[in-house]
């Protein structure tokens, strides 16, 4: 999750900032359970926690639990267990591969991530954009013209649906879809 937020209520940006900021800023707002608050970064909705009896909730609830037994993988390398499905032929071909599985896999996904990083940060853009408009946008006029615009790679098409839409609304997706244009 990002350090910094957009709050919404209804179609007006009522705060943005850093989270902590921002929630002070909502704390003591009478009908805060219909602020909408948007991760800077992704575009995810995400809640905040305001009273601190479910504050001392959430942690107590976390500290009488058993600690967990050790997982697969190297807890303190930041190397983590995880299952994954592979098609028989898959399987045999990461065998027969130098350093086995896990090391080919590492290696095809660095391989990956370093030839498609422009790719990537246009996917990630759309993807974030794509989030806020959906929750905070999708009852506006000519939003699904905006998405296919969007993953279009129609910057003018998409500036062109917003252009009705309210100001704080646009800043914001402004923001999202920077990076959307390849």
């Amino acid at each position: 999750m990002s350090e910094s937020v957009f709050a919404f209520a209804g179609e007006k940006l009522i705060a943005e900032g850093l989270t902590v900021e921002v929630k002070g800023k909502i704390q003591n707002l009478v009908d805060r359970q219909n602020v909408l608050v948007f991760d800077q970064d992704n575009g995810r909705q995400i809640s905040l926690i305001f009273d601190q009896e479910s504050a001392s909730e959430l942690s107590s609830s976390s500290e009488g639990r058993p600690a967990l037994k050790n997982k697969p993988g190297r807890p303190k390398l930041g190397v983590v267990g995880r299952e994954i499905t592979l098609l028989p032929r898959h399987w045999e071909w990461l065998d027969g591969q130098r350093g086995g599985a896990s090391a080919t896999l590492r290696r095809l996904i660095d391989q990956y991530r370093a030839e498609n990083t422009g790719q990537d940060k246009i996917r990630l853009a759309q993807d974030s954009t794509n989030r806020f408009i959906y929750a905070i946008a999708g009852n506006l006029s000519n939003f699904e013209e905006a998405v296919r615009a969007l993953y279009g790679n129609n910057p003018d098409g998409f500036a062109e649906c917003m252009r009705l839409w309210p100001a704080d609304i646009r800043k914001c997706t402004k923001h999202y879809s920077d990076g959307a244009w390849g």
